[in-house]
């Protein structure tokens, strides 16, 4: 079974091997790491841990464990040669344009989806997509390496050293993901806000550390539209008991987060 610092060695590098605006390296990389992650969950790793390891959500391991299913699902069809790289954006653009119909299984909804890839010849309009945001991350980390505070622009200066395309929106959303979950081991990313900018810098976080009220919001928000989704989803037709109590934990912790976010705009009226 893979370390969690060989499953994270592996996913880095094959992350640092993006090239900006190369969607056929996209593709490849993406489908890499798809491979990985099916790898790693059948030695036992759970999505959550992936996750864990490389800096992401749940959902997003997810969405690549499909990802990685499709190919295995692809790669027994000799006919298949998609128009486009297939990167895992455009599946799961034709995936989530598939629709899941009454008792489909998984691969009869992958035979639909794989037809409807083999006419995708449609463009990536993102100017984002190609950027690799593992690059961009460790260039940011790279800026604030020297403990001092520094504005976005003087971050995404830095930043375009390496990766010339880069939009200062970029700079501020990955700043933003890495103060809540990517950001180095061991540290943390704080901001202040001044009469005209606001200034990060790298620090090290300490065990017990106060969470940000501001952060823990953006958190709450960020959660809550997941387990309504997940509500949702345990909902389905098809419902046994763990599932049944599955979801009595969702709706409980649901309920507290709204519970949590409806105190914190009572107190900012008073």
């Amino acid at each position: 079974m893979m370390s969690e610092q060989q499953l994270k060695q592996r996913y880095d590098d094959l992350e640092a091997s993006r090239v900006a605006g190369k969607e056929e390296v996209d593709a490849g990389v993406d489908q890499d790491v798809a491979r990985l992650f099916l790898l790693a969950e059948k030695e036992g790793w759970t999505q959550e841990n992936i996750g864990k390891v490389v800096g992401k959500g749940q959902q997003w391991v997810s969405r690549q464990l499909i990802f990685g299913r499709f190919l295995n699902y692809a790669g027994r069809r000799n006919s298949f040669s998609p128009p486009k790289p297939l990167t895992e954006w455009r599946f799961r653009k034709n995936w989530k344009a598939s629709g899941k119909q009454p008792k489909e299984t998984e691969d009869e909804r992958f035979a639909r989806v794989l037809e409807m890839v083999k006419k995708d010849d449609s463009e990536r309009h993102s100017p984002d997509a190609t950027i690799p945001k593992q690059g961009i991350r460790k260039a940011i980390l790279k800026s604030l390496d020297d403990g001092r505070q520094h504005t976005t622009a003087e971050i995404l200066e830095a930043v375009k050293t390496g990766f010339p395309d880069t939009s200062e929106k970029q700079v501020q959303d990955n700043i933003q993901d890495m103060k809540k979950r990517f950001c180095k081991k061991g540290y943390t990313i704080q901001s202040k806000r001044g009469p005209r900018h606001t200034r990060y810098k790298l620090v090290k976080r300490a065990v017990g550390d106060p969470v940000d009220p501001e952060e823990a919001g953006g958190i709450i928000a960020e959660v809550i539209p997941l387990l309504e989704e997940t509500v949702t989803i345990l909902k389905g037709p098809e419902v046994n008991r763990a599932n049944s109590h599955a979801l009595e934990n969702v709706w409980k912790s649901l309920q507290a987060l709204k519970r949590l976010q409806v105190e914190r705009k009572e107190q900012a009226v008073a």
